[in-house]
This record gives C-alpha cells, structure tokens and sequence, in this order.
C-alpha cells in the first residue's frame, strides 16, 4: 500500500470529509470566466471543463467513498451492470393442422449471472424440446389420427436490482388437460439459482409452511362447499410441501412468498393452479436471514 492509499485510510477511519471550498471556489471562477465564442478559446474552455469535471469525480468517486463511509454505502445501493438481466425469445416450436397445435416460445437469458443463466438456459432448452418431441411422438403413434395442443409461454415475473425470476407456463391437452409451471430464481447479489429449500433454516420452515397453506385451504372450503382440497385426512394422501421439496414460488410486491401449486398437485383438476400467500412474520427464524 503507498502512502496515498494509507492516507485515505486512515481519513476514512478518522475524519468526516467534505469538499473543500477551495475546490467550489474553482469551479465556480471557472464558470464565471467562460471566454468569447473564438475557436480557440473555446478550445481552452472545453478543456478546463473537461478538467473540473475529472477533478469532480475523482472526488465523487474516489476520495468520497474512501473517507466516507455513508458515501459508499450509498453508491453500493446503486444497481450496476451485473444486475441487467434480459430475456428474449430465441427459438418458436409451431405446428398446425386439423387434429394437432403446437405453439412453443422458447425464452433466454441473459446477463452477468453466467451459471445461473446458463443452468436456466439449458434446462428449458431440454424441457421445450422434450414437449417438443412427446407432441410429435403422439402424433406418429396415432398416425395423426389423434387431437392434441400444446402452448408453451413465459413472463418476467420479477426483474430488479436484486431478484429476478422467470416463470415458465405450459399448457397440454391430450384428451385431458393439464397445466403446470416452472419457477426459476436468480439471486442477483450472490449470482445464483435460488429453489425452495435455499429459503429454509432447517425443516420447520416446511413445516410452518405447509400448516399455513392447510389454514388457508381450509378457510376456503369452509366458505365455498365447492372448493376442493387435498388436506391430512384425505384417501390419496398428502405429498406437497415435505422437506426438502423445491416447488414453485415467487416474491409479490409486498415482499411476501406465495406458493404456486400446477395442476393436480393439491387438488382436484377443477382447482386449477391455487396459489396460496404465506407472509414472511409467519415464517419468522425459519426463513433464512437473507431473505427475511
């Protein structure tokens, strides 16, 4: 470290820094001196300009942050570069006659989060492919004699400085239907994919979850006889929400989780897909710090 360096740090660590006025001084006499309309002279002013303004963000950008702490916190909050993520559409699966419909978007991400976007990137490339090739398998085996659609889409779901999460949305029918979803989860300050279980301090966070969600089903169904859901007592059983399980979520405005359940998962097919928010005061230790 040179003595440059150890200067601004011990100013950080001893001195509230502000600029001086000598350096308003100069400015300020730079711009009441502002010189005729002459190709040269205006010249000479673009140059001091262009030096005042070198000088304003060594001290914005260098010296403040060093011996302010406040300062730099606040330029931290500001998003940069690696918090852009983009998606677009790269690839369209169509397919169209009497009998069968095949309509995929398939979405990609881009960004500076390389594994987490590449991990997304490759498991819906080989998900939309697998719709892909199941929608033609149907038709060769039926001989084309069979019906069939197949829709697949996607939306941003949340895109900010700190989270972004996509969601994938796909519709068959093959004389039944049926919709599911996928969720997928970038943590933009860590740079990765985050699932379910990465929100959990330890199994009570499923727990407290799925007794929630259970509170809420059953205030639903105790007004409306037609609603429908699968709860502890049931025939078939229960299998939603175990520890460890990674279904879909996502964050609403409030900074809420709202568990997102596809067709079939706890509930008869009529349900649809029911979403159920769980407020983060009910989670409380069980959720991970971070995301509290």
């Amino acid at each position: 470290m040179n003595n440059f360096d150890s200067h601004l740090k011990r100013c950080a660590k001893e001195d509230d820094y502000t600029v001086p006025e000598s350096v308003s001084k100069q400015i300020d006499d730079t711009l009441a001196s502002l010189p005729d309309n002459s190709n040269c002279r205006r010249r000479r002013v673009v140059k001091q300009i262009l030096s005042v303004a070198a000088c304003l963000l060594l001290v914005f950008l260098v010296v403040l942050p060093n011996c302010s702490p406040a300062y730099a916190q606040a330029l931290e909050n500001i998003p940069v570069i690696s918090s852009i993520i983009e998606v677009v559409t790269i690839r369209n699966y169509t397919y169209s006659d009497d009998n069968y419909t095949l309509d995929i978007d398939v979405p990609h991400v881009t960004g500076q989060n390389g594994d987490a976007e590449s991990y997304i990137n490759k498991d819906i490339d080989e998900m939309t492919k697998l719709i892909s090739d199941c929608f033609y398998k149907d038709i060769e085996l039926t001989e084309g004699k069979g019906h069939g659609t197949v829709h697949v889409d996607y939306e941003v779901v949340t895109n900010t400085d700190k989270w972004f999460t996509l969601k994938l949305r796909v519709y068959e029918v093959y004389g039944s239907g049926n919709t599911y979803y996928k969720y997928y989860h970038i943590d933009k300050n860590k740079g990765c994919i985050v699932e379910l279980s990465d929100l959990a301090v330890d199994d009570s966070f499923y727990s407290k979850l799925k007794a929630e969600v259970q509170r809420q089903m059953k205030v639903e169904m105790n007004e409306d006889k037609d609603i429908q859901y699968w709860l502890e007592d049931d025939p078939f059983g229960v299998y939603y929400l175990e520890p460890g399980e990674n279904g879909n979520f996502y964050w609403n405005d409030d900074g809420d989780l709202v568990i997102v359940f596809n067709k079939y998962d706890a509930a008869p097919g009529f349900m649809g897909t029911p979403e159920f928010t769980v407020k983060k005061s009910v989670l409380g230790n069980s959720l991970v710090p971070e995301y509290r």
